[in-house]
């Protein structure tokens, strides 16, 4: 007679809910950088992070900031060391800062020269994210400018001197934008650029002078085109939620966007609207009846 010991049954069970927890740890572990891979090319550079796991689509974003900054935005990665950059801070790199925000790992690279254009390229099921960078000749028809000679005699000694700042810092007092909301996780805007979702944690930095600043984007082509009421709603929300906000240099100016009062700023706004048309109508058929009046 074959005796089957309870003690096998529990010990399969134990070992498939150890096998399951293992695998869904793995599937669970937060995606870091592992690496960062700098190679300088004939008209630019390439910058090639390498990830632990396979980051998604829309996970990274970027645009260039002030001709000699790329800003990277990093989603759903965990924060790199306060000096994991620090090795690769070498010409034509001068400065790499990286700060967190809401939901993103913000990286800040300043280069040596102004960059043209940048394009992120990324394989599928690849832990390698590669970022080619273009520096901006100045030229962009392709002809080759004329060398003028110079009969100025350089100064020994102006060669001992500092001649360049070693970072941006040092040739500027930096000017920023700190914005603060009344609603977490709507994006937030700037100069038609979005810098990440509320609340923020840090300040934007600018240049000084007039920005925009919202929670929608300045450019309408971005909205969709307005075929109902419902979307002629948030097109009147897009127009009212953009402010004007001027910068001193050196400044910080703090913006309060009040997401809440939007709604019925609008509503009052299309009705106000609405009464103007009534009566101008108004004012305007009676115009009339007194001039047929008088021509009677």
């Amino acid at each position: 007679m074959l005796t089957i010991s309870p003690a096998k049954p529990i010990l399969g069970i134990l070992v498939g809910l150890f096998t399951l927890s293992c695998i869904q740890a793995q599937e669970k572990a937060p995606v870091s950088i592992a690496e960062l891979r700098i190679k300088e090319k004939d008209k630019g550079l390439n910058l090639e992070f390498i990830f632990s796991h396979t980051i998604g689509s829309n996970d990274i974003s970027g645009w260039i900031d002030r001709e000699k900054w790329l800003i990277l935005n990093l989603y759903n990665i965990q924060p790199p060391a306060t000096d994991f950059f620090a090795d690769y801070v070498s010409y034509p790199i001068q400065e790499i800062q990286h700060s967190m925000s809401v939901d993103a790992v913000q990286i800040s690279i300043h280069l040596s020269r102004p960059l043209r254009s940048f394009d992120v390229i990324r394989h599928l099921n690849s832990n390698e994210v590669l970022i080619n960078v273009l520096y901006d000749e100045g030229n962009y028809d392709g002809e080759t400018s004329d060398v003028k000679q110079s009969f100025i005699f350089p100064d020994p000694k102006d060669s001992q001197k500092k001649q360049h700042p070693l970072s941006w810092k040092d040739q500027r007092v930096r000017s920023s934008i700190r914005i603060l909301c009344d609603t977490p996780g709507l994006p937030i805007y700037v100069d038609d650029k979005m810098v990440g979702h509320s609340p923020l944690d840090f300040g934007v930095d600018v240049l000084p002078g007039w920005h925009k600043v919202g929670y929608f984007p300045e450019d309408p082509t971005k909205m969709t085109k307005v075929r109902t009421p419902n979307e002629k709603l948030v097109n009147d929300i897009m127009r009212m939620g953009l402010m004007d906000v001027f910068v001193d240099e050196g400044d910080e100016a703090t913006v309060v966007l009040n997401y809440q009062s939007l709604e019925g700023e609008v509503f009052d706004y299309n009705e106000k609207v609405r009464t103007g048309s009534f009566v101008g109508f108004g004012i305007f058929f009676l115009v009339i009846l007194l001039l047929s009046w008088g021509m009677a």
